[in-house]
């Protein structure tokens, strides 16, 4: 959770909900001071929309007009609680009483789809400097930490998760998968080889890369 590589563009994630939002619009006002094309994406879900930082960093965004999409993948969950119990305010039109431009996509599972409205947002934040917030509706398949099942807990029903499966590229589009699969196979191999073949870290190493 903790990982960062500043020279490929992440700055950094954290355990904490909503936290990194706040450094997306501070990557950003840097580089609008250094004079710099570039667009920050902060990436989070519903339950980060309660959060004040949130709604500080939108408000701050909108104010300096910095280059930043604020990307909610709202699932409608925070660990068991859904949306309707927790929010009385639609993601998109709140972000638009702080003057930003917003974009929703019901289809969370059309992953074409996302991908070209994102292209079309980042252009619409190089061309203009103003951040926007795009909300993507998407599912979470398994329970909140792990790999296991949670049906019994009683908030959700798997009906609900089957529906969101059966629109899924990634179970349903054989051709899709088909053609990424040697790629994603090879790269999983080349990394699992690489780890086994590296050294054990040394006490020395005990403090490389940490900031």
């Amino acid at each position: 959770m903790h990982f960062a590589a500043p020279q490929c563009g992440v700055m950094g994630a954290s355990a904490v909900v909503a936290s990194t939002i706040s450094h997306a619009v501070g990557a950003a006002l840097a580089s609008k001071i250094r004079d710099e094309n570039r667009v920050f994406v902060a990436v989070f879900g519903d339950g980060a929309t309660e959060q004040g930082v949130y709604h500080e960093s939108l408000n701050f965004a909108a104010l300096h007009d910095l280059p930043v999409l604020f990307l909610c993948e709202n699932n409608g969950l925070a660990v068991h609680a859904t949306i309707s119990e927790r929010q009385s305010y639609s993601i998109t039109k709140h972000a638009n009483a702080y003057g930003l431009h917003s974009v929703i996509i019901e289809e969370g599972y059309d992953i074409v789809k996302i991908n070209e409205v994102a292209n079309e947002v980042v252009s619409k934040i190089r061309k203009t400097n103003q951040p926007v917030v795009m909300e993507v509706k998407t599912c979470r398949y398994k329970e909140h930490v792990g790999t296991g099942e949670d049906f019994h807990a009683g908030y959700r029903s798997a009906d609900e998760v089957d529906k969101w499966k059966s629109l899924d590229p990634l179970i349903k589009d054989f051709e899709l998968i088909k053609k990424f699969t040697p790629k994603i196979k090879s790269e999983i191999e080349d990394a699992v080889r690489f780890a086994e073949e590296s050294p054990f870290p040394q006490l020395c190493d005990l403090l490389t890369d940490v900031n």
